[in-house]
């Protein structure tokens, strides 16, 4: 709900309800209904009952907080050698080059330059 707010003794309004010329007239956020009203009061007093019966400095874990989700990074070094491996099934010359330009200070690199190396003499010999 968006409401104009008090600085200074003027009211400040959003900009895109005045460019949209919302200022003014009715409140287009209706009013909580009485069971609505009565639900988040029952709720709020489940939730104060609840940390009023744990012991005092323990933590209160309240559902509506969000938990983490996220996994832990993963390791790069085993993402490199996804690549290099990749690199090996397409064994093309593009493939090292692409692998060499994004890992160039891997130790992973000799072995490419050297499996480039190896490709590009063929391409010669094939000439």
């Amino acid at each position: 709900m968006l409401r104009a707010k008090l600085y200074g003794g003027s009211l400040i309004f959003p900009w895109f309800l005045i460019a949209a010329g919302c200022v003014g007239g009715t409140d287009p956020v209706p009013e909580q209904s009485e069971q609505q009203n009565h639900a988040s009061t029952t709720m709020a007093a489940s939730s104060s009952t609840s940390a009023a019966l744990t012991e005092p400095g323990t933590k209160v874990s309240n559902s509506s907080e969000p938990t983490n989700t996220v996994p832990p990074a993963r390791d790069p070094q085993i993402a490199v050698k996804e690549e290099f491996d990749a690199a090996k099934v397409q064994g093309t010359i593009e493939a090292w080059d692409l692998f060499l330009a994004r890992h160039y200070d891997n130790p992973l690199t000799l072995s490419a330059t050297q499996e480039r190396a190896r490709l590009v003499s063929i391409k010669k010999l094939k000439k």
